[in-house]
């Protein structure tokens, strides 16, 4: 608290500090809509916003509420469903298992081969005996 942070245009002070549970809002940097516009030359509003409900029922209500307001011309989605069609991380977590998989295997030749280098066979004891 107190410190400064620089990026945008300028300094930023630290006025507050959130605690989020520890999932992934902790890592945001909440600031005032008119300066962030400001330094980040941002005009035109906003793409998205969160709203935390009490309950999933008044979740539900909120959601069809945001949706149905045509002022606001927004869709109103729960977290769990927004994250349901973002889910893009199908064909880099197949690219994980496959480097995963083909590694497991080389390395399990690697130390079969060292293994062996490293244990003398019979022709090579009976030849250093003589």
């Amino acid at each position: 608290m107190g410190d400064t942070m620089q990026f945008g245009k300028g300094p930023w002070k630290v006025v507050g500090i959130f605690d989020a549970g520890g999932s992934a809002y902790e890592s945001e940097v909440w600031g005032d809509v008119n300066q962030m516009s400001s330094d980040f030359d941002r005009q035109g509003g906003f793409a998205s916003a969160y709203l935390r409900a009490t309950d999933p029922g008044a979740a539900n209500a909120l959601k069809n509420l945001v949706s149905d307001d045509q002022r606001l011309k927004l869709d109103g989605l729960l977290e769990t469903d927004y994250y349901a069609q973002t889910s893009s991380g199908g064909p880099i977590r197949f690219v994980g298992y496959l480097v995963a998989i083909i590694m497991a295997i080389v390395s399990s030749f690697a130390a079969m081969n060292t293994m062996y280098a490293a244990v003398p066979t019979g022709a090579a004891k009976s030849r250093r005996c003589e």
